[in-house]
């Protein structure tokens, strides 16, 4: 049962609509009961079986899984409940870390792991407990500042949004965040309505939540500085999102401090360093891949391959509607509070987002909000409007259904069979390729599957490919016995040791460590540049912008480039310490004259001498 609201907690537009009657709350409410069964029943669809691996959401799920089946093997000692990926290098593990992300997410779902059994089920269980409260979130919020009805409305379109439906039970963090998200901002409003310790720590609790999940939790900070302006006391209401500013910054700061677990990042000022490095990339990386053709695809596959148009079309009605309706205008600013996370989450990582529809989800909740107008539509058009709305919400129910049975299938021919007998001989391998011919399902237990490299030309032209984006992880290979091409496996044996798997299937672990030598000699440099954040380093450049957590500065190769750096250094007074590698077979001797003079040089293996600079004092 719904609580009713408190007398003391009158709305801003409760001078403005009639108070509800008990027909219209009866029918709010089995509105609300309707959206809470339609949700459960495509959330909980086929919980314990392999559909979609069990995860939802194909390869974006895939990282979740994995992640979780490392901090249940390896254990917090070795993972540091960081997000990430365990391989064995040299007989010795390494973890690649993800640092785009919190890690709180994955450990909240490794705990359900832990508890449950590492199943489908227990997974989906722990995603539904973070995003499902959602729902009675914008019923209450809708209910605040518009009738009954509308509050129903909303949250039927809300659990039929394809959109929402499909991605926000996938096991990843987006529908953890919405859930959160809108359930921050409905206890935002009870600290508005009623401004006590409890309410402040209720919203404070949730907000901590919603972004230590991941960045896009942050954008509900926003949500509520938009709300603030529904609100009768503006100004106080205000302050109470500054308020909220410090929670923020103390969720950001649990999180670096945890990252500076990660041995390649050592601090939290190293974690900094690394992520302001991939907002930089990001930042180049948007106006080199992205274009207005691929923006409009990207839009195509949201609204029209997931079946959302339906919802656009009546959200925008609803605008139209809110606006010219006093009683209703208070919708514009819960829809647009609403809807903002998604476009910011959308708009920071757009090179990302328009690859990842489930990037849209944070704002769809306020399209529901917008489109619960028309419902809400008194007069003599009440009947269409009742009836649009309808038929959107049979709609958009319909096109989730489609949505989930165009993923259930997977595949069961031989192929994968092959792959599955194979699986134990390629423990901490996340990427494999097969000369097995492809299938519908492109993932195996944890591993990504590249199938069908079945001639020695394929191979070759992925090793190359490897070797030149310097691709640091092992890679497994399976050769599948009817597919067992004579020069491809005659390749393969020249790259490295084989295993013989049960009938005849071969086994290959292939390593595409850089063969740069600028690679290896930094590398072996790292160990004497402790406290060093930038390095300066006389060896030509590479593919790679980093070794580790240094930031390289590659090729300054004669005193000339030296002196140009230490006087720009010394000019703008960078008082950090930084370091120097002299590649033994780029090391003039004017040079090393030059650096001797600056620091004392410390030699290691191989003729690569290290400095510690410091330029100002």
């Amino acid at each position: 049962m719904i609580p009713p609201l408190p007398p003391s907690e009158t709305s801003p537009a409760a001078d403005l609509r009639p108070a509800a009657s008990g027909r219209d709350e009866r029918a709010g409410r089995l509105l609300l009961l309707l959206a809470t069964l339609l949700l459960l029943v495509t959330s909980l669809r086929n919980i314990t079986g392999p559909w979609e691996h069990g995860l939802r959401g194909g390869v974006a799920a895939r990282y979740t899984d994995v992640a979780v089946a490392v901090n249940l093997k390896y254990g917090l000692a070795v993972t540091h409940g960081l997000p990430g990926f365990v391989i064995e290098v040299a007989g010795k593990l390494e973890q690649n870390v993800n640092h785009h992300h919190p890690p709180y997410y994955w450990l909240y779902v490794s705990f359900w792991g832990w508890l449950l059994g590492h199943t489908p089920m227990a997974l989906r269980i722990g995603q539904l407990l973070l995003f499902f409260p959602g729902l009675f979130a914008v019923y209450l919020l809708v209910r605040r500042f518009a009738s009954p009805q509308a509050a129903g409305w909303s949250a039927l379109l809300f659990a039929t949004a394809p959109l929402i439906a499909y991605y926000g039970p996938m096991v990843l963090q987006d529908g953890a965040v919405l859930g959160c998200g809108l359930w921050t901002l409905w206890r935002y409003q009870r600290l508005c309505d009623a401004p006590n310790v409890r309410n402040w720590l209720a919203c404070a609790g949730l907000f901590f939540a919603s972004a230590s999940w991941d960045f896009s939790g942050y954008w509900w900070g926003p949500a509520m500085f938009v709300l603030a302006f529904a609100q009768r006391r503006k100004l106080a209401a205000l302050l109470q999102v500054v308020g909220m500013f410090p929670v923020s910054l103390l969720a950001f700061g649990v999180m670096a401090w945890h990252f500076g677990f990660d041995p390649k990042i050592g601090s939290a000022a190293g974690y900094v360093h690394e992520l302001l490095t991939l907002i930089h990339l990001e930042s180049h990386g948007i106006a080199e891949t992205v274009d207005l053709a691929r923006f409009g695809e990207a839009m195509a596959v949201v609204w029209f391959e997931h079946f959302n148009i339906g919802l656009l079309v009546l959200a925008l009605a609803g605008i139209a509607i809110a606006a010219r309706d006093a009683a209703l205008r208070p919708l514009l600013l819960v829809g647009a509070a609403t809807l903002l996370p998604g476009l910011l989450n959308y708009g920071s990582m757009f090179r990302h987002a328009v690859d990842h529809p489930f990037w849209s989800v944070h704002g769809f909740a306020g399209l529901c909000v917008f489109a619960a107008a028309v419902p809400a539509l008194g007069g003599p058009l009440r009947a269409l409007a009742l009836v649009l709305a309808g038929c959107v919400a049979i709609g958009g129910h319909l096109g989730t259904h489609r949505l989930i049975t165009n993923h259930e299938v997977v595949e069961t021919n031989d192929t994968i069979a092959v792959m599955r007998k194979a699986v134990p001989l390629l423990d901490g391998v996340s990427t494999v390729m097969t000369s097995a011919p492809a299938v519908t399902q492109v993932q195996i237990e944890h591993m990504s599957m590249a199938y069908a490299i079945d001639t020695a030309e394929k191979l070759q032209g992925f090793v190359a490919l490897g070797r030149e984006k310097q691709f640091r992880d092992q890679v497994g290979f399976i050769v599948h016995p009817e597919h067992a091409d004579p020069e491809l496996v005659r390749v393969l044996d020249s790259l490295a040791p084989r295993q013989v798997g049960p009938d005849g299937i071969l086994v290959y672990r292939l390593g595409f460590a850089p063969q740069n030598d600028t690679v290896a000699v930094v590398e072996k440099a790292a160990p004497q540049l402790d406290g060093c954040a930038t390095v300066l380093t006389s060896a030509p450049p590479v593919a790679h912008p980093k070794i580790g957590k240094f930031e390289l500065i590659y090729g300054v190769d004669d005193v000339t480039k030296l002196d140009e750096l230490v006087a720009k250094v010394r000019r703008q007074q960078i008082r950090e310490t930084f370091g120097f590698v002299l590649h033994p077979q780029h090391a003039p001797q004017d040079l090393k004259a030059r650096l001797d003079s600056l620091a004392k040089g410390k030699a290691i293996d191989g003729g690569v001498v290290v400095y510690q600079l410091r330029l100002v004092e």
